[in-house]
This record gives structure tokens, sequence and C-alpha cells, in this order.
């Protein structure tokens, strides 16, 4: 079983949209889990996207434990960024 998170950030409204089949209560843990996982990963050089609307794709295979991730945000800095802002609101 796999659980899905996709995160639909408009810079310019300062929204977001979320789907996916992680319950919306769940979903705070769910992106603090996987910000976690970044934690010593190292700093990432690549230039940031700039955009107006930026889209995130979180999966967890519950099998294996292991977070993928796609995003068009050009580094990992900016894509954690965006995922703390919405854990955040989440409070």
């Amino acid at each position: 079983m796999t659980l899905e998170l996709t995160v639909v950030y408009d810079i310019e409204k300062d929204a977001f949209n979320v789907q996916g089949n992680v319950k919306p209560e769940l979903r705070r843990d769910f992106v603090f889990n996987f910000l976690r996982t970044q934690i010593g990963t190292g700093e990432d050089r690549s230039e940031a996207a700039e955009r107006e609307v930026y889209t995130l794709q979180l999966k967890l295979d519950l099998n294996s434990d292991e977070y993928t991730v796609r995003d068009n945000c050009g580094n990992k800095g900016l894509r954690n960024g965006i995922l703390l802002k919405y854990a955040e609101l989440l409070n």
C-alpha cells in the first residue's frame, strides 16, 4: 500500500491545495516524518525554480517505509521549506 499526498502551493495567493489518500488529521505528521528523513542529507546547491505555482508529490511505500518525491521546485531547500510552511499551518 502507498500513501500519497500532493501539495500545490500558489505563491502569489499564499494558498495551498492538497489532495491524496492521507487522512487530513494525519497530514501534518506525514509531512514532518518526511522532513525528518531529510535531516543530514546535505546542502542542495541547485538553483531554485522561480514559479507562481509549485507542485510537490510525496509517496510513502508502507511495505518498505520509503518516501519518493517529485516536485518542480528546482532544489530541496525550497521544496522542504514549502512543506514546512504547509505542515506548520496544520497546527
